[in-house]
């Protein structure tokens, strides 16, 4: 700096091996559903796509709703954005995994859907957390009892979603 003086970059807090060898096992999982994900996007062109679906959920050995969620993935997450979401880490130091991603695909909004990620991770939201979010996933802000939704809105507005979401969660 110009006076002389540096500033300090907090130091991470050690990771057990534990806890590393159970994050490279959930990198691992995300990444393999995103590989699936790209293969089924490949079968949009084939002439019935179902019937494909359904071989492919069978050699993978999952249902298809499984697999549409993977080709959703695959679909709204670039490969830049899947990097992204692998380098977030939540409290415990572990990366949100394919139950969170399954959650977040539904968001249609990418800047929302950017934005609830790094929430979920930061705050180390579990999996029912990040499903319960109202309006960001299938319009359901509507539903909201009005003074939630009200306070939602305007928490929103001013850019505090955390304190919108605890608003709605307390509601």
């Amino acid at each position: 700096m110009a006076d002389g003086t540096r500033t300090r970059r907090p130091r991470r807090k050690p990771v057990d091996p534990a806890t590393a060898a159970r994050a490279d096992r959930i990198i691992e999982e995300v990444r393999a559903w995103y590989r699936r994900g790209q293969q089924a996007l490949g079968l949009e062109g084939a002439q019935d796509v179902g019937q494909a679906m359904q071989t492919l959920s069978a050699e993978v050995g999952t249902t298809p709703a499984t697999m549409r969620r993977a080709r959703q993935f695959a679909r709204v997450y670039t490969e830049k954005h899947l990097e992204a979401l692998l380098k977030l880490r939540t409290p415990k130091g572990l990366p949100l995994g394919w139950s969170h991603v399954q959650e977040l695909i539904s968001v249609k909004a990418p800047a929302e859907r950017a934005r609830l990620r790094k929430l979920a991770a930061k705050d180390g939201w579990t999996v029912c957390k990040v499903s319960q979010i109202p309006d960001l996933r299938h319009g359901q802000l509507e539903q909201l009892p009005a003074n939630t939704r009200a306070r939602f809105l305007r928490s929103r507005a001013i850019e505090k979603p955390r304190e919108a979401l605890n608003a709605i969660w307390k509601g």
